[in-house]
């Protein structure tokens, strides 16, 4: 296998923990449309660029908060995502835009 394929492998099996993460908590809107956009928005921004940061709490990921406590929710979002992220930053700018076109086509993360 090659470090371009390591590298996808590496990148889905983290995407995917974040999906299960907001699997989860999805009694707090964390499958809803907003905390997805906001991880394609960090991640894909990572990609692209470089740099960038995961988003922090319960209302940065848009999450059900003026109905109930979801700093638990946020705070696992949070963690999972900066996996991926870290990740991301790790890679050598031509992996990371390698991985980037890959990502684009794959996922649709910009």
């Amino acid at each position: 296998m090659s470090q371009k394929e390591k590298n996808q492998e590496k990148f889905k099996t983290l995407v995917e923990e974040f999906y299960k993460v907001s699997d989860e908590y999805r009694e707090f809107g964390a499958t809803d449309t907003e905390p997805r956009c906001n991880f394609s928005i960090a991640v894909g921004k990572v990609l692209t660029t470089g740099v960038g940061k995961t988003p922090r709490g319960a209302e940065s990921w848009e999450l059900f908060t003026f109905s109930m406590n979801c700093g638990k929710a946020g705070r696992a979002l949070t963690k999972a995502c900066a996996k991926v992220v870290a990740f991301v930053k790790r890679l050598s700018e031509n992996s990371r835009l390698e991985l980037a076109d890959w990502a684009e086509d794959y996922y649709g993360f910009y």
